[in-house]
């Protein structure tokens, strides 16, 4: 013996409960499927800035030929550390400013003794 269901039509209110319930599940699938992309996207981009973090910073980089637009940095922070490590290292090491006129650097430690000895200027 078959047996029988009884299937009754939606009535109008079921129906719209039914559509609205569909509609939130998409959507909801719909953002979360907006929000992984996104991740994946911001992953992807910090994964390249941390690439080129570890580059080294360079002076000749910045030869200025169009004086007519103004050049702007792109990663002001990251120059900044690079600018200070320099300075810090040329603060603190011997080396030639000027080699042809004998001007030479000191670290900056000799040169505040030299100057609370009084030496450090010469008498040329």
């Amino acid at each position: 013996m078959a047996r029988t269901e009884n299937h009754h039509p939606l009535t109008n209110e079921e129906a719209k409960a039914e559509s609205q319930v569909t509609i939130a599940t998409l959507s909801a699938i719909g953002l979360v499927g907006i929000l992984v992309v996104s991740l994946v996207v911001l992953l992807s981009y910090f994964e390249s800035q941390d690439a080129m973090a570890g580059s080294e910073f360079s002076f000749e980089a910045y030869e200025v030929t169009d004086l007519s637009k103004p050049i702007l940095q792109t990663r002001p922070e990251h120059d900044l550390t690079i600018l200070v490590t320099h300075d810090k290292q040329v603060l603190s090491s011997y080396g030639w400013v000027d080699k042809e006129a004998g001007q030479v650097r000191i670290p900056i430690e000799d040169a505040m003794d030299l100057a609370l000895k009084g030496n450090i200027f010469s008498t040329q």
